[in-house]
C-alpha cells in the first residue's frame, strides 16, 4: 500500500507541475499564445484549465467506497495544493518554483523576457 500512496501522491504533484512547466515552457521556447508578457496568474490559471484534482479525488474516492484501497493510501485532498518545494532535478538543473513561472523563465538564455515582444 506505501507504494500505491506514494505513486498517487506523485501523479497529482507531477500532474501540477507539468501543467506550470507546460506553460512556462512554451513562452520560454517558442512564446505563448500572446506575445506579450504574462503575469504568474495567467501562467496559474493555464495550470488550473489542465489540473483537475476533481477528477483524482473521484477516482480516489471510488476505490475507497469499493474497499480497494483506504483512504489513508491517498493524499488529504483538504490540505493539497499540488505544489512541491522548489525544486531543480526534474529535468534541466535550473530550480523550479511553481508558484513564480516568470522566475523560471527568466533563467534560460533563450525565450522572451519580460517586456520583450515578438
Amino acid at each position: 500500500m506505501y507504494l500505491i500512496s506514494t505513486f498517487s501522491s506523485v501523479i497529482t504533484l507531477l500532474i501540477r507541475t507539468t501543467a506550470m512547466r507546460f506553460g512556462t515552457s512554451l513562452r520560454c521556447v517558442v512564446g505563448d499564445k500572446s506575445p506579450e508578457q504574462q503575469s504568474d496568474d495567467w501562467y496559474m490559471n493555464i495550470a488550473k484549465e489542465v489540473y483537475r484534482p476533481d477528477i483524482y479525488q473521484q477516482a480516489a474516492q471510488s476505490l475507497i467506497e469499493d474497499g480497494t484501497l483506504s483512504a489513508k493510501d491517498f493524499p488529504d485532498f483538504k490540505q493539497m495544493d499540488g505544489f512541491r518545494a522548489p525544486q531543480k532535478h526534474f529535468i534541466d538543473n535550473i530550480v523550479y518554483d511553481g508558484r513564480q513561472p516568470n522566475a523560471y523563465l527568466e533563467k534560460f538564455s533563450i525565450g522572451l523576457k519580460g517586456k520583450d515582444k515578438v
